[in-house]
């Protein structure tokens, strides 16, 4: 019986990857402009861990008690202390990206991926499935780009 299931599992897979469309690059637009916030939001994000000086500069009204990750690394426990445990339920865990700076953009990075797949058209073949790998890579690397050596400087 299971090789059964697994022939027709195969052949149902073989029909629909059989349904080739075209690739519209105009339908990709929303997933791209997901990627591409996400990489903007993971150049922040290091520029943040390794340039805080610098992004001080370019933001110079920024709470450093919430952006500058030598400080703000504390903000996710009770009274600042690591020793009294999490500020609240999910502060260390899911909820990290509410406590400072650095996590606020991998939370935000990390939404805005998910954002993409979810928006992403259906792929139908593998010729499609490497353009929009080509062109979402593209987006992700000039937002990217964008935040971490063009604007914080």
């Amino acid at each position: 019986m299971e090789k059964i299931s697994l022939i027709i599992l195969m052949l149902i897979s073989t029909l629909s990857w059989g349904q080739q469309r075209e690739f519209k690059l105009i339908e990709e637009i929303p997933s791209m402009s997901a990627m591409f916030l996400a990489g903007a939001f993971n150049g922040v994000s290091q520029d943040v861990l390794f340039h805080y000086n610098e992004f001080e500069n370019t933001f110079p009204n920024t709470d450093p008690q919430f952006w500058d990750p030598s400080i703000s690394w504390v903000n996710k426990y009770k009274n600042q202390d690591p020793l009294q445990g999490a500020r609240f339920p999910g502060s260390t865990t899911i909820l990290v990206g509410t406590t400072d700076g650095y996590h606020a953009m991998l939370s935000s990075r990390d939404i805005m991926i998910v954002t993409s797949i979810a928006l992403s058209s259906k792929s139908r073949s593998w010729k499609h499935f490497l353009k929009k790998t080509a062109v979402y890579t593209l987006a992700y690397g000039a937002g990217f780009h964008l935040t971490y050596r063009t604007i914080i400087k």
